[in-house]
């Protein structure tokens, strides 16, 4: 039972109670049921709008952190780009200077001497 139903309850039982006692007129009954009426629209108002702000508040949580996952995997990718292009930098120099100790003679025998290089390496 949540809390507004069971002020509900308590405001009915002392109505009721007062009603039973004959101190409350038809009148007074009819402007006290009114009363509850708007109060209970006025708090389910209330409910409403924090539901619609809480999740206004979710949505934009969940798209900021989106926004931090995408912006991290982007530098984790730029970081692996550049290890692999500073591992291939150095493959090209190792490569480099082994032709030029063999004496390559074509472009042939230098791409061999790059596969016998990486399969080496």
């Amino acid at each position: 039972m949540t809390s507004l139903q069971r002020h509900s309850q308590i405001v009915l039982w002392k109505v009721w109670s007062l009603c039973v006692g004959g101190q409350l007129t038809v009148d007074e009954l009819n402007s006290l049921i009114a009363h509850a009426h708007r109060r209970i629209e006025q708090l389910e108002r209330q409910v409403d709008e924090r539901q619609s702000s809480e999740q206004r508040r979710v949505s934009e949580a969940l798209r900021q952190q989106g926004q931090e996952h995408e912006t991290l995997a982007e530098e984790r990718l730029t970081q692996e780009k550049q290890r692999m292009n500073a591992e291939l930098d150095m493959l090209r120099q190792q490569w480099v200077l082994t032709a030029d100790v063999i004496g390559c003679l074509s472009v042939d025998i230098c791409i061999c001497s790059l596969c016998v290089f990486l399969a080496s390496a």
